[in-house]
């Protein structure tokens, strides 16, 4: 925020260097300055690369849920998010961006000040909720984390069962049967549900 003026922008950098951005400013109630670079968009983006698919929310987008639904149904396997990310305190923010990130079946990358509460950094967090990195309390520096897209999600337990012959530590306590898995965790989760019934979301 800018006086009267607030600003977003996001740009994104391909592993070949090339960068594109995008741009958006309002001016209060005096009016709105459009940007001739950009249009309004019809449906939030996930973009392709070279590594996977990307999408980008800043700011206060981390509140609005649908968003985070759409970026999943679009299939991103890395959302990145920019963000002061403020809220009642840091815990519940740490639960509501893991549980996205479980329920979007994507990772998320979380980028902001490591200078509040204790709790609160820049986080790398895997479909199964697990933090991967995170910065260090009131020190600036740069976050990484090795993450492999071709290994696919979490995976699931089918009701599905198949022999298993116990052995080495324990044998006598393991089953006789295991449930059979798949990796189709995100498929499984976007099959179940029911967007016929969120008509009253839409506008009129």
């Amino acid at each position: 925020m800018r006086g009267g003026t607030s600003i977003g922008s996001a740009r994104r950098r391909g592993s070949t260097g090339c960068t594109s951005s995008s741009r958006a400013s309002s001016i209060g109630s005096s009016g709105t300055r459009r940007s001739s670079t950009i249009a309004r968009a019809r449906r939030p983006a996930v973009f392709e690369t070279d590594f996977g698919r990307i999408a980008v929310r800043i700011c206060a987008d981390e509140w609005f849920l649908e968003l985070d639904r759409c970026y999943a149904i679009g299939g991103a396997d890395i959302v990145f998010t920019p963000t002061q990310s403020w809220g009642p305190d840091a815990i519940f923010r740490d639960l509501r961006d893991i549980s996205r990130a479980m329920d979007g079946g994507y990772y998320l990358v979380e980028c902001t000040h490591p200078s509040t509460e204790a709790r609160h950094r820049t986080k790398i967090i895997d479909p199964a909720g697990a933090v991967v990195a995170s910065s260090e309390y009131r020190r600036a520096g740069i976050v990484s984390a090795e993450i492999d897209l071709d290994a696919g999600r979490p995976v699931r337990a089918l009701r599905v069962y198949d022999p298993h012959k116990p052995g080495g530590y324990l044998r006598e306590f393991q089953p006789e049967r295991m449930p059979r898995v798949a990796n189709d965790l995100l498929e499984a989760i976007l099959a179940a549900r029911r967007p016929d019934l969120y008509g009253d979301l839409a506008p009129k």
